[in-house]
């Protein structure tokens, strides 16, 4: 089975951003995408990226975005994902603490699985961590996502998840990248019985455009 590594950078700055989460270290301040890493995370006019900008990621080579069942065996595999964002607001305003993103049908894909895996829209948000380039990606909406692969009676009935704390995804600007560390997610109303209760994702994203990009205030 092969097992996906994410890079040691990577992982200690998870490991950092999980304690930060456990102790409420997300800013209050507005939260910006920003073209630069200011020593100071304030980012200017200048280096914002608008409302409507793309953010383009797909599964880092040679590894693959595994959903794995709590308090189980199986562990389904995809060698391939993108995963496209596109932001609503700025976030150049004290008024908005967060970047707000929606996924398309078409921008949240999954591949080259043991079974297919066909995933929903939903829509998400970006908050900075106080002394980062780096931000929590919080899932808001429920998501659709149908495989026959822990089913086994062979139903491809439709799974409705609910991200769920302690544990987010987080973007990191040192690194380029979207990092999924066993996130758990719920099934959530009208999933069907089916449906594994609880599952944990897990997977690193690179961040292809717009690039660079890092997470900072305003």
């Amino acid at each position: 089975m092969q097992v996906k590594r994410i890079p040691l950078l990577a992982a200690l700055l998870a490991s950092a951003l999980l304690a930060a989460v456990a102790f409420g270290a997300t800013s209050a301040s507005a939260t910006v995408l920003c073209k630069k890493s200011p020593s100071n995370h304030l980012c200017g006019n200048e280096n914002l990226y608008p409302a409507g900008t793309k953010i383009h990621t797909e599964l880092a080579p040679n590894t693959t975005f595994r959903f794995a069942v709590v308090n189980g065996t199986s562990v389904l595999q995809c060698k391939t994902s993108t995963l496209d964002l596109t932001t609503d607001n700025s976030g150049n305003n004290y008024l908005e603490e967060e970047i707000l993103a929606n996924t398309s049908n078409e921008g949240y894909t999954f591949g080259g699985c043991y079974e297919p895996v066909h995933a929903s829209a939903a829509r998400y948000n970006i908050s900075w961590y106080r002394g980062t380039h780096a931000g929590r990606v919080w899932q808001e909406t429920t998501f659709e996502m149908s495989t026959e692969f822990f089913n086994h009676w062979g139903y491809n009935a439709p799974c409705y998840y609910k991200q769920h704390g302690p544990t987010y995804p987080a973007m990191f600007g040192e690194t380029q990248q979207i990092v999924y560390n066993k996130v758990p997610y719920y099934a959530a109303y009208g999933s069907h019985w089916s449906c594994p209760p609880e599952l944990l994702l897990s997977g690193t994203y690179n961040i292809i455009s717009p690039s660079p990009l890092y997470v900072e205030t305003f």
